[in-house]
């Protein structure tokens, strides 16, 4: 498998030196202030939220955090577009697209109101999202031109995936509402998934995992010159 490149201009950023470790002393804890490590317990307030959100395992986690991205961005004035946080897991896959991805790569077709961008997690190879140029949640909030491109722009993307993937089916449609598994509830957008016979397989069904076929990168790199002629 090919290593996806790494960005030049990470070669500019120095290397990160660690910190001294706390110098021990005798009859007393010593803690390293630059460490995420905290000498003091959670607060209670902590402690309620940890409870219910330990109520709630049974349901999909909001990857998007999109209620921690609206509370910040209120309590600080800024756009959520400023903003990335994330669990552990999804900020790790953050991190090493910004380290592969230069500004505007996501991007696989830009219109006047909506654009086209390679989801990050993928079901399939090539599964693509249709969203808006404009913020919007609700279908009823878009206006006639940006429903019409909107969908315009999904079936022409049918099109360039089933010329450059060839596969065998699609599914096409949206998730409105955290609860119908949408990621990011404030930002709609249609998904476009290419399906192939099979690709359901054990491995989901039985290993929890999904296997993809190629890089996202190597996927971006065969869809683009398609949707530059979109």
């Amino acid at each position: 498998m090919r290593q996806p490149p790494i960005r030049p201009a990470l070669g500019t950023i120095p290397t990160y030196k660690p910190g001294k470790p706390p110098a021990p002393r005798a009859g007393i804890a010593t803690y390293k202030l630059s460490s995420n490590e905290n000498p003091y317990p959670p607060l209670p307030s902590v402690l309620l939220a940890v409870e219910d959100t330990a109520a709630q395992l049974n349901r999909y986690p909001d990857m998007g955090a999109s209620v921690l991205y609206e509370a910040i961005a209120d309590r600080f004035g800024v756009p959520t577009s400023d903003l990335a946080a994330a669990t552990g897991s999804v900020a790790v896959l953050y991190h090493l697209l910004q380290a592969t991805c230069a500004d505007g790569d996501e991007v696989l077709y830009l219109g006047g109101h909506v654009f086209v961008i390679l989801n990050a997690f993928p079901y399939n190879s090539g599964h693509v999202m249709v969203a808006p140029r404009r913020h919007v949640g609700v279908v009823s909030a878009l206006g006639f031109d940006e429903r019409a491109e909107l969908l315009d722009v999904t079936f022409k993307s049918v099109d360039v995936l089933g010329e450059a993937l060839g596969p065998h089916g699609f599914n096409v449609g949206m998730n409105l509402g955290r609860v119908a598994g949408a990621g990011i509830p404030g930002h709609l957008h249609m998904h476009v998934v290419p399906r192939w016979g099979g690709d359901t397989n054990f491995m989901p069904v039985v290993g929890d995992t999904k296997v993809l076929p190629e890089m996202l990168q190597a996927t971006r790199a065969k869809l683009k010159p398609h949707f530059e002629n979109l």
